[in-house]
C-alpha cells in the first residue's frame, strides 16, 4: 500500500513544461510541478524549441523541486540563447524559497538573469508583458 501511494505521488507530482511564445522573439517557458532527470528530456526539448530564434524567460513561479540536472539544461540552453546574441532570463518569485536556494546555493543566480515576476522578466528582456 505505501509503493502504491508513493507512486502516485510520483505521478501527482511530475514536473510539466510549458512553452508559449509572448511576442515575436520571446518565448516564455513555464515549470511547473517537480523537475529532475525524469523529465530532462521533456525540458531540454522545450527550451531548445524556445531558445531557437527567441530571447527565452523561463519561468519557475509553479516549480516546486529541481536539481542539478534542471541546472545544467538552463545553462546550456542560456549558453547556447547567447551565442545568438539573445537572453535567457530566469522567474523565480520570493515565495519560491526551495527553488531560489537552489539557485543560490548553485550560484546560477549570479550566472542568469533572475526577476521576482514574470512581468519583470519580460520588461527586462525589452517587450511588454
Amino acid at each position: 500500500m505505501a509503493r502504491e501511494q508513493h507512486d502516485q505521488e510520483a505521478q501527482r507530482d511530475a514536473g510539466t513544461v510549458d512553452v508559449a511564445h509572448a511576442a515575436a522573439g520571446l518565448a516564455v517557458v513555464t515549470l511547473e510541478g517537480e523537475h529532475d532527470l525524469s523529465t530532462r528530456e521533456v525540458l531540454a526539448g522545450a527550451l531548445q524549441r524556445a531558445a531557437a530564434h527567441s530571447n527565452v524567460v523561463v519561468d519557475l513561479s509553479p516549480c516546486t523541486f529541481m536539481d542539478s540536472t534542471v541546472i545544467n539544461v538552463l545553462i546550456s540552453t542560456a549558453n547556447t540563447v547567447a551565442a545568438g546574441g539573445e537572453r535567457l532570463a530566469l522567474v523565480i518569485p520570493p515565495e519560491q524559497r526551495r527553488v531560489a536556494r537552489v539557485a543560490e546555493m548553485t550560484g546560477l543566480d549570479k550566472l542568469l538573469a533572475v526577476y521576482e515576476t514574470r512581468e519583470a522578466a519580460l520588461a527586462a528582456l525589452g517587450r511588454p508583458a
